[in-house]
């Protein structure tokens, strides 16, 4: 269609049925048509400028298709999980790729990369693959959704490679060509990723990294320059851990996981800028039955005669109140909800259901709210 006028430039007939997918050679002088109608699916190649038909195969029911970055190649994927790379130039088959034939679903999205060398293929369970067109080797097998990979596309340099599934997402891959570098490269960052899972800080990671005998120089001192940028965030461990200690009745392996969020937390605020996080900290040793620990950081802050009449400090007497409790400090434990109590009787604190939680919590423990002894 000129694109001035509307008019029609011309039109490639493929028989009765619909044209499914359709390609263009990069050159833009051939079209490749798939059909996936009923009956006997084919693949055709048409001359646009002359509108000639150069051939037609019957082909698997068909799915995607897509020329090569040189236009030698054309390949197509099918219902049964078979990627076909065919001759441009007569139509005749180069080879056949089964990577996708374990599964359910047939071959759906498919790009070559800008050098001709690698081709991402992938299919309606989710799964894409990256291969080695010289070697027809997998370089990689990547899940990128349960219900199936959708578009496939390559950065200009061929270094990306894009991924899009059904549920919306788009994921970005390293489609580099393999080279003893990039094996390094990875390895760096795998120990990299590694370590920041155990959440710890840099200079604990970097101290790990010393000591590792098995380590090659040149893969230490990369990721000894890159540790500083590993760096977790202060605010996100903090609210993580605080959303698994707000309340009782997590399994002690989240307790844990939380406790060890707010240590780390709490190492990052060495000044102690933030009194959230020394509270998150107490919050953890409690509910991990460090109750000791938990009473040496709130129970300065709540029992001293200068504290007893200050407002606030709900969570510090709350978490104050049931390590007394655990430690079988009943007396101190009755005096600190005692506080407890009259702070939540200002509506201030009263309205916060959180607080509220807390103040049941620590009832509940000692016995109920008219308990006067244990």
């Amino acid at each position: 269609m000129d694109s001035a006028t509307g008019r029609e430039l011309g039109k490639l007939s493929n028989g009765p049925r619909g044209s499914t997918y359709l390609a263009f050679r990069p050159d833009g002088l051939l079209l490749a048509i798939r059909d996936s109608g009923p009956g006997d699916p084919w693949t055709e190649v048409w001359d646009v400028h002359s509108e000639r038909l150069l051939y037609h195969v019957p082909t698997g029911r068909a799915f995607s298709g897509t020329f090569s970055s040189n236009g030698k190649w054309v390949a197509c994927g099918d219902s049964n999980g078979l990627v076909q790379v065919r001759a441009v130039a007569d139509g005749k088959e180069v080879f056949t790729l089964a990577g996708h034939t374990g599964g359910t679903g047939g071959v759906n999205a498919l790009a070559f990369s800008p050098d001709g060398r690698r081709l991402a293929s992938g299919d309606e369970d989710g799964v894409l693959k990256l291969w080695d067109l010289s070697t027809r080797a997998e370089l990689l097998t990547y899940r990128a959704a349960r219900r199936g990979v959708r578009a496939v596309a390559f950065s200009p340099h061929g270094g990306l490679l894009a991924v899009g599934d059904t549920t919306g997402g788009v994921h970005l891959l390293d489609a580099r060509p393999v080279t003893p570098a990039l094996r390094e490269e990875r390895e760096v960052r795998a120990l990299l990723d590694y370590w920041h899972t155990q959440l710890l800080t840099p200079e604990e990671v970097a101290a790990r990294l010393k000591a590792d005998a098995s380590l090659s120089e040149s893969v230490r001192s990369q990721a000894l320059e890159l540790a500083p940028l590993y760096r977790h965030d202060l605010k996100e461990l903090h609210d993580a851990a605080w959303e698994t200690l707000a309340r009782p009745g997590a399994t002690p392996e989240q307790y844990r996981l939380a406790l060890r969020q707010a240590e780390l937390a709490a190492k990052l605020d060495p000044d102690r800028k933030s009194v959230r996080t020394q509270d998150t900290l107490g919050a953890a040793y409690y509910r991990d039955g460090e109750f000791q620990k938990a009473l040496d950081l709130f129970g300065p802050q709540v029992e001293p005669a200068e504290k007893r009449s200050e407002k606030g400090l709900v969570l510090q007497r709350a978490f104050a109140v049931m390590s007394l409790h655990r430690l079988a400090e009943h007396g101190r434990a009755r005096a600190v909800l005692s506080d407890l109590r009259a702070t939540m009787k200002l509506p201030a604190y009263a309205e916060d259901e959180r607080n509220r939680a807390l103040l049941r919590e620590a009832e509940e423990l000692l016995g109920g709210k008219g308990t006067k002894k244990e």
